[in-house]
């Protein structure tokens, strides 16, 4: 492409993209020409540079870029100057959609940590022909929304693939999450949005008689409460991009300890949804997380996930588990920067050459190593299983 750089980290003076660029930083070793930081305020991302430059002294050389969301042109004008643009800037519904536009018309790859299904949806509607057209891959959701779920689903799927393909049976996949950690200001103000238009009450709907929306999963020995969120969307979507059979189907499911815990949290999801219905009310629960704000290291350090796909086809079965620390902020600055370098470096071997498109359909087998080897524990257990597999007794015992 002739670009400047590989990746330019947009959002570099938040939170969560600060930890992609210590990460960056860091892990990758990656040399300064290679990257660069953008966001709307110098003078943040100046100081960003010099905590950077105090850890490899190379990095005072780091380029910086400014451009804001309200700014079209300055958004194209990053985009024209790397392969990836690798944005932490939401909540996306009111700050992303500019940023897709640039990248489409540019034919600059992209990548996000949305977990919002409505721009989610509306950027597929909206650019994936384009995309297709200009040659970029606009790869959303690659943060703990929604990389563990697509990645274990697609895993479970290809250690299905040659029994689907020699009995003729469709493969089902249930994803069942469990996790522990806090939010960051901008992650809070995303629920927040999402709690505005959350019909809490429909999360137990039974309108599936064989799967209700709330059930006891002896796959797992817990109870469990059917996703509203976005990642088994995106599940679907790579059920699509990557031809996993016509009736290919995926039901994500959080998992609780037991009953009475996961009505409490019901609960307080219903309160937490009235309040952000009502103006002061929810400017006072946006108090309580700031913009810019996060968890601390220590806080950090307590958090964990772990995400079992468990497929089926026929009487066959595979099982895929990823699984690692916090999964908010840790993990998911794993998962963005390697997603990001995963398009910008190995992006002729990738099956996938345009549209708005999901992480394990467009980046499968090559994102899975990546994670791996930056310490994230991705196992799968089936008749046609990784040999890179490993042992999963580590993420079982969560």
């Amino acid at each position: 492409m002739g670009s400047k750089h590989d990746v330019i980290v947009y959002g570099a003076t938040g939170f969560t993209g600060g930890l992609v660029a210590q990460y960056l930083s860091t892990e990758r070793r990656l040399a300064p020409e290679r990257w660069a930081l953008a966001g709307r305020d110098m003078n943040k991302l100046e100081a960003v540079r010099e905590r950077l430059a105090a850890r490899d002294s190379r990095l005072a050389k780091l380029n910086l870029y400014q451009a804001s969301a309200d700014d079209y042109e300055s958004l194209a004008d990053m985009a024209v100057r790397t392969r990836v643009v690798l944005t932490t800037v939401g909540p996306y519904e009111r700050y992303g959609r500019p940023l897709v536009k640039a990248c489409v018309e540019t034919g600059t790859d992209y990548v996000d940590l949305t977990g919002e299904p409505g721009f989610w949806s509306d950027m597929v509607q909206e650019h994936h022909a384009a995309a297709e057209k200009s040659g970029a891959l606009i790869v959303s959701c690659c943060g703990f929304d929604c990389i563990p779920q697509d990645v274990a689903a697609w895993l479970a799927v290809h250690a299905l693939h040659d029994t689907a393909a020699r009995t003729g049976h469709p493969i089902e996949v249930d994803g069942f999450v469990a996790a522990q950690g806090l939010p960051s200001g901008g992650t809070w103000q995303t629920l927040l949005d999402m709690l505005t238009e959350m019909d809490v009450g429909a999360l137990l709907s039974n309108d599936d008689p064989e799967r209700p929306g709330v059930r006891f999963a002896d796959d797992v020995a817990r109870w469990v409460l059917r996703m509203p969120t976005v990642d088994p969307m995106v599940v679907a979507r790579s059920g699509v991009l990557g031809e996993y059979g016509p009736e290919f189907r995926y039901s994500g499911w959080f998992e609780f300890k037991s009953r009475v815990q996961m009505r409490a949290m019901l609960a307080g999801m219903r309160t937490a949804a009235a309040a952000a219905k009502v103006g002061p009310l929810r400017k006072l629960m946006a108090s309580l997380r700031p913009s810019g704000a996060g968890p601390s290291e220590k806080q950090r350090a307590g958090s964990w996930f772990r995400v079992k796909a468990i497929g089926r086809c026929g009487d066959a079965q595979a099982t895929a588990v990823f699984s690692g620390g916090d999964p908010g902020y840790d993990e998911t600055a794993k998962m963005i920067a390697e997603s990001a370098l995963c398009l910008a470096t190995d992006r002729d071997a990738l099956p996938l050459s345009g549209g708005v498109v999901t992480p394990a359909a467009t980046m499968g087998q090559a994102l899975v190593d990546r994670l791996r080897d930056a310490g994230l524990k991705i196992t799968v257990r089936g008749p046609n299983a990784d040999a890179k597999a490993g042992d999963d007794a580590h993420a079982d015992a969560r």
